[in-house]
């Protein structure tokens, strides 16, 4: 009978393991001290199993510890994101907790009918909301992240310094960025990365434009501006935008330029808080600035004309783009003023074009006639060629006629100086008379 030895693989009694897996290979040899404390400030902020397990293990009196860590779970349980996050959640905790137990503590005190109306805080409601755009949904957006990582309170914290903004007032109790997890920030992802969007000049305070105007020249040229604006100042609102033109006129130097926020700024520091703000929805418009006693109409109106669309712009660019979407000519360009009557039968062109004639011309929106079909082609043929050839049309035949009957380029190199022909009304009445003086000088050099 053979015997066949075994070797048991014991754990020795003082054998570390790491504090945070349990695992027991590859740890750190020779912990230092100063890392134990940083484990015990992390423990203390987290207040988690591993809090618990670290205070129980501890002791400050001995120079070597039961325990040791890896480095990849050190630099994890001691991530200060990490960390934050984990403040948030046990923050969010205590509130809820705190919440319930009031509502519970109200809804024993109010009436059935109070108990129905009751609704969730204000504050909370606030929370719920884009800190860019104020509001929950953003182009369908419904996702609203909550600010928990250090990075993007930094990001969110240093531009709206830098832009002095409505968010830069809705962070006004916040010292540092990481007091943005606490009022519990949150915000749409596009919000978000339209806000960081800053011109490069702006990353640099010196590069800015306004700080290289002296600060002697620009405060005289806002006293100017006051000056200018203190008769309408009690009763009419004043874009931003406007008054920061007209202060780099008032300073007196060539291409000067002044951005809002320094404008936003001088007004503060004169008027304090009789100075408001009114900042619209497009970020392409700009902010308002008006005095407190201002009729909350005449806001109102001008806030309605500066969102108002103009009608011509918008006109031009949407005939602009059926032009570019279709060909609308087939098979040449030699066509009579019914080319355009089977266009809009044939529906090539949108009845919007059509309509769009009707009221040109004025024709009280009945059919065209031929008359008007007539007109209709020469409109239609001078958009189509300046949008698609980017060239003058010019007629047909009036180059050909030209240098047929004066046998000279002279006239046409007139003609395309001058841009566009005129009626053929003025042209009888203009052309022969300069048809015969250059027919002269040409018969003059021969």
């Amino acid at each position: 009978m053979s015997l066949e030895v075994v070797n048991l693989k014991r754990k020795k009694p003082n054998e570390q393991f790491c504090l945070f897996c349990d695992n027991s290979s590859e740890l750190v040899k020779n912990p230092r001290p100063s890392t134990l404390l940083h484990i015990k400030e992390a423990a203390n902020r987290r207040k988690d199993s591993i809090s618990d397990k670290f205070s129980k293990l501890y002791d400050p009196d001995s120079t070597k510890q039961e325990f040791s860590w890896h480095q990849d779970c050190l630099a994890t349980y001691t991530s200060e994101e990490k960390i934050r996050r984990r403040e948030i959640a046990l923050h969010k905790k205590e509130e809820e907790e705190v919440s319930a137990s009031t509502s519970k503590a109200n809804v024993e005190e109010l009436t059935p009918k109070s108990r129905s109306s009751s609704r969730e805080p204000a504050a909370l409601k606030k929370s719920l909301k884009c800190i860019f755009c104020k509001k929950v949904t953003r182009n369908k957006d419904k996702q609203l992240h909550l600010c928990s990582e250090i990075s993007a309170a930094e990001k969110i914290f240093s531009t709206a310094h830098r832009k002095e903004d409505h968010v830069f007032t809705e962070l006004s109790t916040c010292q540092r960025p990481e007091d943005l997890f606490a009022i519990g920030v949150r915000y749409h992802k596009h919000c978000y990365l339209d806000y960081l969007r800053l011109p490069r000049s702006s990353e640099l305070p010196a590069g800015r434009p306004s700080n290289q105007i002296p600060k002697e020249i620009l405060i005289d040229a806002f006293d100017k501006l006051i000056d200018d604006i203190k008769d309408r100042l009690p009763t009419h609102s004043f874009e931003l935008r406007f008054l920061a033109q007209r202060l780099a006129e008032l300073t007196n130097i060539e291409g000067a330029v002044i951005e809002n926020r320094v404008v936003k700024s001088l007004l503060i520091d004169k008027f304090g808080e009789n100075i408001l703000f009114s900042y619209p929805t497009d970020r392409s418009k700009s902010s308002l600035a008006f005095m407190g006693n201002i009729p909350l109409p005449e806001i109102i109106e001008h806030v309605r004309n500066i969102n108002s669309k103009n009608t011509i712009i918008e006109t031009a660019k949407a005939l602009r783009e059926e032009l570019l979407k279709t060909e609308l000519i087939p098979g040449g360009y030699l066509r009579d003023e019914n080319l355009i009557q089977r266009l809009l039968e044939n529906g090539k062109l949108p009845q919007t074009f059509e309509i769009f004639l009707q009221a040109l011309f004025n024709a009280k929106n009945q059919k065209l006639s031929a008359n008007y079909y007539k007109r209709a082609l020469s409109v239609f043929y001078d958009i189509y060629f300046i949008v698609t050839e980017k060239q003058t049309p010019k007629h047909i035949a009036l180059a050909e006629s030209i240098h047929h009957l004066t046998r000279s380029k002279q006239l046409i190199s007139i003609l395309n100086k001058f841009g566009h022909c005129i009626s053929y009304k003025k042209l009888q009445e203009l052309g022969s008379e300069l048809t015969i003086s250059i027919a002269c000088e040409d018969a003059e050099k021969m």
